[in-house]
């Protein structure tokens, strides 16, 4: 795993095999917000402890501070193996629904994502 920290408010952290990039991770810090910004295994590598690694990596990254304690996500709303798997860590929906909606920047539809919460 290798770790790329352009600031202190943001880190990537990427595995690879053979040389090759498989999964990365980006937590962050946005709005006085601890956050996992994204994370991503290659489906082929999913479900072989990599995906549990990048997120306690970005979750440890975090580390302890009292008056940001909290760290969260936004997961699409219809994808549940994500879903069950951010749980499976001790993540817990907060109730938060994030619409769908139209980024007229970039152009694109974005989909309607569920909050999740880590609480330590």
């Amino acid at each position: 795993m290798a770790t790329e920290t352009s600031s202190a408010e943001r880190a990537t952290f990427v595995t690879r095999s053979n040389g090759n990039i498989v999964g990365y991770t980006s937590p962050c810090t946005e709005d006085n917000q601890r956050r996992i910004g994204a994370l991503y295994v290659l489906p082929v590598e999913q479900g072989k402890g990599i995906d549990g690694q990048l997120l306690q990596q970005a979750v440890n990254w975090h580390g302890n501070n009292d008056s940001h304690d909290n760290i969260y996500l936004h997961v699409v709303s219809h994808n549940i193996k994500a879903i069950q798997f951010y749980e499976h860590f001790g993540f817990r929906q907060t109730g938060k629904i994030i619409p769908a909606d139209f980024d007229k920047v970039n152009q694109i539809k974005l989909l309607q994502e569920y909050e999740m919460e880590y609480i330590r």
